[in-house]
This record gives C-alpha cells, sequence and structure tokens, in this order.
C-alpha cells in the first residue's frame, strides 16, 4: 500500500492524517491532532511502515505542531512499547480485540503529552 492509497483505504485517524497532510501535501488538515491514545499511536506507527522515509523526518512534524514534540522524542520508546504490548496489532495496523490494553503505553504518552503543554 502507498501513502496515497492509505489515505482512502486504511485505517486512519485525526493525527495519522496530520502526518500524511505534511508529508503529501505539505499543509495543515482542517483538524490537525496528536496521537492521544496507543490506539492513535497504532495509526501512526502503521502509516509509518507504509512510508518508512518519513519517520526520520517526523522532527517536522515535532516543528510545525508543537504539542508532538514529546511524542516525537520518544517515538522509539513508544514504538517499543506498542510493539511489546500490541504485537499482532504492530503487524496487521489493526486493532486486535485479543490483546491487552496498552496501560503503561498510555501513561507515558499522557505524561509526554502533558509536558508538551
Amino acid at each position: 500500500m502507498t501513502p496515497q492509497e492509505w489515505i482512502v483505504k486504511g485505517k486512519t485517524g485525526l493525527s495519522s492524517e496530520t502526518i500524511w497532510a505534511h508529508f503529501v501535501l505539505n499543509c495543515e488538515p482542517e483538524w490537525p491532532s496528536e496521537p492521544s491514545n496507543p490506539s492513535d499511536f497504532l495509526r501512526c506507527y502503521w502509516l509509518l511502515k507504509i512510508a518508512p522515509e518519513w519517520k526520520p523526518r517526523m522532527g517536522e512534524i515535532a516543528a510545525r505542531y508543537p504539542r508532538w514534540k514529546g511524542l516525537v522524542d520518544h517515538w522509539d520508546e513508544l514504538e517499543k512499547m506498542l510493539e511489546a504490548v500490541w504485537p499482532k496489532s504492530c503487524e496487521t495496523g489493526e486493532y486486535a480485540d485479543c490483546e491487552p490494553p496498552a496501560t503503561e503505553m498510555y501513561a507515558r504518552m499522557k505524561v509526554l503529552l502533558k509536558e508538551a503543554k
């Protein structure tokens, strides 16, 4: 799947659409948003698997959207947390109901988002 296919066929959310709009259209979407929970992060994670060339450029997202800074600065850490708790979801890009809640990751994301205020 390409990023162009993803926007119409993929599992999207406001935060992943924010990444897509920046890298594909160089614009802000109507409702820019940062990932606020592990499910949102999963959609961003999967988009960056489809377009891995964007991952090293995530600093651009943090520069454009300051609330992303803590998340972007700790992206690799959050990815590892996600992969540890939701391996099946990371493999498919869709939340698998059989996986446990990503409680620790959610708490870490809340701290990072709070620091960005």
